[in-house]
């Protein structure tokens, strides 16, 4: 019974942020070679979210996929197996993209994120001046808490004064994008990358369901295609951790 009553207190105060700005959403604008990391809860959340921007500057991006992902494969009997299937794809997309540094965390289960801090904490974030994460209102366990887990990692561990936390979007969309990027040039790109996914792709229609949320985002901003974002101050990110921990006590 708490949970449905928390939900609501919660979704209320979404809503008087709703009713007290009037944001459109700006183009992405970013420093000269700036250094971004991105934290995917699964192999492939890196692609969904960010792929367009990431394709367009690979060199500027380490990505960390945070669990194994091996409830996701269905065509293979064995854990292992399963494990092996999704870091091969992960590594193969990587590389695909060209990206500057990535890496595989075999050893987290996925639906089991949240009580691995002590690997979450190995992750260094001192070189970086945006950290993209997932939405912490996305209705995925493992995407939520990689915003709760970084919270807890930004309190003992040192990152730049300026850094920006940046939410993207996987399996629930943002309710309050503030900036875009136009991913019109490379949306076909994006969705041949998505397709080194196979297991995922094979199982679920994500190509159609990508393309088709990226053909939505450009809508407001009036491009072709986009990808949208939620980029936030380190105080911002802190307090909207706060509310959400407040909310779940």
């Amino acid at each position: 019974m708490m949970k449905p009553i928390l939900f609501r207190q919660l979704i209320a105060h979404i809503y008087r942020i709703y009713f007290s700005i009037n944001l459109l959403p700006k183009e992405f604008q970013f420093g000269e070679k700036p250094r971004c990391l991105i934290l995917a809860p699964h192999a492939d959340d890196e692609t969904i979210g960010c792929g367009g921007l990431m394709l367009q500057h690979p060199e500027w991006f380490d990505v960390y996929c945070l669990t194994n992902g091996f409830r996701g494969v269905h065509t293979v009997p064995t854990y292992e197996e399963k494990v092996e299937i999704r870091k091969k794809e992960f590594n193969e997309a990587m590389e695909k993209a060209g990206v500057n540094y990535y890496h595989f965390f075999s050893d987290i289960d996925d639906k089991r994120l949240i009580m691995r801090y002590d690997r979450f904490k190995t992750i260094s974030l001192s070189d970086y001046d945006y950290i993209f994460i997932p939405s912490i209102l996305d209705q995925h366990r493992d995407h939520k808490s990689v915003a709760l887990l970084l919270n807890d990692l930004m309190k003992e561990r040192p990152y730049k004064k300026n850094v920006k936390i940046v939410m993207y979007e996987v399996w629930t969309a943002l309710a309050l994008p503030n900036v875009f990027v136009d991913i019109s040039g490379n949306i076909e790109a994006k969705m041949d990358l998505l397709k080194t996914y196979a297991s995922q792709t094979s199982t679920r229609n994500y190509l159609d369901t990508i393309r088709g949320l990226n053909l939505y985002r450009g809508l407001n901003p009036v491009r072709e295609y986009a990808e949208a974002y939620c980029k936030l101050d380190v105080s911002e990110f802190k307090q909207i951790c706060k509310m959400y921990s407040f909310f779940h006590k």
